[in-house]
């Protein structure tokens, strides 16, 4: 429901306000995707999810998988350079 991206890159640091170079950006969000719905927005970085910090797409991805069938997914991410937690559904 979006698409995402791995920061790359103290460009991409420095536009998000990150204090380092990880995290899991948020490019764009479908109306009425489960991303949308969970509240996840434009431009916010995903730092961590289900307790686990992300570094990449990939271990989002594998986070993901693992805690799919929970029907929700903790996630810790920066919005205009403040910390957030979101439940992110999955189902």
């Amino acid at each position: 429901g979006g698409m995402i991206k791995s920061v790359d890159g103290l460009g991409d640091r420095s536009a998000y306000g990150l204090p380092d170079e990880t995290g899991v950006i948020i490019l764009s969000v479908e109306n009425n995707s489960l991303i949308a719905q969970s509240g996840l927005q434009i431009k916010d970085v995903i730092r961590s999810a289900g307790g686990k910090p992300v570094k990449d797409v990939k271990q989002l991805i594998d986070t993901y998988q693992t805690l799919n069938w929970t029907g929700r997914i903790p996630l810790t991410l920066i919005r205009n350079q403040q910390l957030l937690n979101i439940e992110l559904k999955t189902k």
